[in-house]
């Protein structure tokens, strides 16, 4: 999304925690029922980032600035990788997948766009000191469950109209971007025990992986690894190289031949299923929703290819 660093917030911040917790163990939340193997595709895919749909909407809002008087850069960013159904970053479910994504912590922090001038920052970011919402903004605001969270984003300006461009509407992009936050709480916090469970299943065989092609580094202990024997080096988008790619290669490899990621997939499955089959309807309307929109980033990137610097 646009306005942040492109790391992970605070909703994850426990798993870093794993690696000196891995003898914990426990009894957990009592199973759900089952899930269908259609509804985790779908739970997956709605967690999952769409880079296709976050450039359309920087190209459009880029475009339209151009359109309002704005000839400079803004500071827009890419999505920091895909989000987990279990939260723990650096969790990869192929080799590929991890030499294509890296590290997060090596990922530099983006420049700061100039500070808008008050007349431009009204048509880009739609603030609007004339509204009549108390926030000073008007607004489109979303209740994301009955009685739950509301979440809301500006209304008017290029922001709204590249986010309408993309997802269909304001509340659409609201709904689309905090699927990851109802997911989440629908059964990570309460799958904690299971989860460290299963990295204490998968240590030794992970290790032995590890060390056979050159790294003395635990399972879920690689990015406290790299964060402290290496510096961001790459902007959001870039591709890994060098001892990083190596390392990921590796990291990928063994999470593979553990099945680190179906297993902890399977654990969150197993606490959630009585929230994913009452969210069923729900879920899958989001999804054809998300489907849409990312047809409709790849016809704005394909109309837009060239226009942009």
């Amino acid at each position: 999304m646009l306005g942040n660093s492109g790391r992970l917030s605070g909703r994850v911040r426990w798993a870093a925690a794993a690696a000196v917790l891995l003898t914990l163990t426990g009894c957990g939340e009592k199973a759900g029922p089952p899930v269908s193997d259609a509804m985790k595709h779908t739970v997956r895919s709605l967690v999952a980032s769409d880079v296709e749909a976050e450039a359309a909407v920087n190209a459009t809002l880029r475009e339209c600035a151009r359109k309002a008087g704005w000839t400079r850069e803004l500071g827009v960013t890419l999505p920091g990788g895909s989000p987990l159904l279990h939260g723990f970053t650096s969790v990869f479910r192929n080799a590929k997948e991890a030499e294509d994504i890296g590290y997060r912590v090596l990922i530099r922090e983006p420049q700061s766009s100039v500070d808008l001038p008050e007349d431009m920052n009204l048509k880009i970011y739609g603030a609007d000191p004339e509204a009549s919402a108390g926030d000073g903004t008007l607004q489109v605001r979303v209740e994301l469950e009955p009685g739950g969270t509301v979440v809301s984003e500006p209304a008017t300006g290029c922001l709204a109209e590249a986010r309408t461009a993309v997802y269909g509407s304001v509340e659409d992009h609201i709904r689309l971007s905090n699927v990851i936050n109802r997911v989440l709480n629908s059964g990570s916090n309460r799958a904690q025990s299971r989860f460290l469970g299963v990295l204490g299943d998968v240590r030794n065989e992970y290790s032995s992986c590890m060390k056979g092609r050159g790294y003395d580094i635990g399972v879920m202990q690689v990015e406290r690894w790299v964060s402290q024997n290496m510096k961001p080096y790459r902007d959001a988008g870039e591709k890994p190289s060098g001892e990083e790619l190596r390392l990921a290669s590796a990291d990928g490899t063994c999470q593979e031949q553990v099945q680190l990621a179906q297993k902890l997939d399977d654990a969150y499955f197993e606490v959630a299923g009585d929230w994913v089959n009452k969210h069923e309807s729900d879920l899958l309307a989001l999804a054809e929703k998300k489907k849409q929109a990312h047809e409709r980033a790849l016809a704005v990137l394909s109309s837009t290819e060239g226009k942009q610097p």
